[in-house]
């Protein structure tokens, strides 16, 4: 009975290596890293769309769609300065700000971060419940 639950117990760990995080992104072309290539697109006009950090725009805008991986920021002023809105998922999200200065294009560190603990804790959670149903 050791060697099933030994068995079992490496196939979870080794599957759980290959569990994906959910998150989607584009590649370009003849590309071999993983270069993201989101977008941001202000009041859904496909002229006010951005693959990278606008330092003066002031415009007014209630909404944005971003598509493709990364994270972008809103802010009231240009150069990145003033109150901020961070754009971090997928599809339409509405703005806050009075105006919109400057978009600046950041990493999304804090969801990668969440990503990996929450499939830890997933993984784990799954072990123990096999490992216990084994034993009983």
């Amino acid at each position: 009975m050791y060697s099933v639950k030994s068995i079992l117990f490496s196939t979870v760990v080794f599957s759980a290596a290959f569990i994906p995080d959910g998150k989607s992104s584009f590649m370009l072309a003849g590309d071999r890293t993983a270069d993201c290539v989101g977008s941001i697109s202000l009041n859904d006009n496909s002229s006010l769309t951005f693959h990278s950090s606008v330092d003066n725009i002031n415009l007014i805008v209630r909404m944005v769609r971003m598509e493709g991986c990364g994270c972008f920021r809103l802010y009231q002023r240009s150069g990145g300065r003033g109150r901020s809105q961070k754009i971090d998922q997928q599809g339409v999200v509405t703005v806050y700000l009075r105006r919109v200065g400057s978009v600046v294009r950041e990493e999304c560190k804090e969801n990668v971060e969440l990503s990996e603990n929450k499939i830890n804790l997933n993984v784990s959670l799954y072990i123990q419940s096999t490992i216990s149903t084994i034993s009983t």
